[in-house]
């Protein structure tokens, strides 16, 4: 009893037996933690949102609005760096990337950066780059970054996601995470474009350098009514129409939580998965 008193939340002594049934088969607990996320009605919000806590401590709650266009800021509050910060606030265009070949990385950069005079010149947009990970013998082009801890949090929110009630901000969301996380491994890298903290949108390396090489073909389009992001988006849907892409894009199953993926075949009841493994038609190996 006396460690009952020490907690800092409320701990229940008994639980009766319909009470139990319910925890394990509405709550899908399975002698594992637990933490249950219900709003100021009692309705459950997210079935366990352990992992995001055990990340991000009370700042969690700050993931409980995210959507679509806004989750780029919490999964790089991690990596945040004063510039970073100052960019995002600000509302500045900018290009997180990353990838694992360095080759591709520096050729993205150059291509990039050669943009951003034109772009600069022709808008008076000013585009900033955040490197996430490491290139060119070790030396990191953004040096508070780091891309194991980048995909960690990707990982994590999509098991957060998948742990939610969902509707249809969070189901968008985590089709567009599904789709990061089929670039991860692919050679030619991988690109999210923001305004600010809001999600323009994401794609394979070689697919944003292909929009950033054609600027010429479509800044016509840019004007008042239609901004900089809106037209590289359309422009970006263009490029992939235009060629032969990941199936990943528009997967709609879920993974991160296996309830929500496979059912034993036998007993229909969820099975646990260990290891998740993606294979994409690009022929990526494209595990987590």
């Amino acid at each position: 009893m006396e460690w009952r008193s020490k907690m800092p939340w409320y701990a229940v002594q008994y639980l009766s037996p319909a009470t139990i049934k319910y925890i394990k088969e509405e709550w899908y607990f399975q002698n594992k933690p637990l933490s249950v996320l219900m709003n100021p009605h009692g309705d459950v919000e997210n079935l366990n949102a352990l992992n995001w806590i055990q990340i991000h401590g009370i700042n969690f709650f700050a993931f409980r609005n995210i959507n679509v266009k806004t989750w780029i800021a919490p999964v790089m509050q991690e990596l945040m760096t004063p510039a970073l910060d100052t960019w995002m606030k600000e509302g500045e265009y900018i290009f997180f990337y990353g990838g694992t070949d360095d080759y591709s990385m520096e050729r993205f950069r150059k291509k990039a950066n050669s943009a951003k005079v034109s772009i600069l010149e022709e808008l008076k947009i000013h585009i900033k780059l955040f490197c996430v990970g490491k290139m060119e013998k070790g030396r990191s082009f953004s040096d508070e970054s780091n891309a194991g801890g980048f995909w960690s949090s990707i990982q994590s929110l999509l098991s957060t996601l998948s742990d939610y009630k969902l509707h249809g901000g969070h189901t968008a969301l985590r089709k567009q995470v599904h789709k990061l996380l089929s670039y991860k491994n692919d050679e030619s890298g991988w690109c999210v474009l923001s305004k600010g903290s809001s999600v323009v949108t994401s794609g394979h390396g070689w697919a944003i350098a292909k929009v950033l090489d054609e600027f010429d073909q479509w800044k016509q389009q840019i004007s008042h009514e239609r901004s900089f992001g809106t037209c590289f988006q359309v422009y970006h849907e263009k490029v992939l129409a235009q060629t032969t892409t990941s199936g990943a894009h528009s997967a709609g199953c879920s993974f991160g939580n296996a309830r929500n993926m496979e059912c034993c075949p036998v007993c229909k009841t969820p099975i646990e998965a260990t290891l998740v493994s993606y294979k994409c038609c690009r022929m990526c190996n494209l595990t987590p």
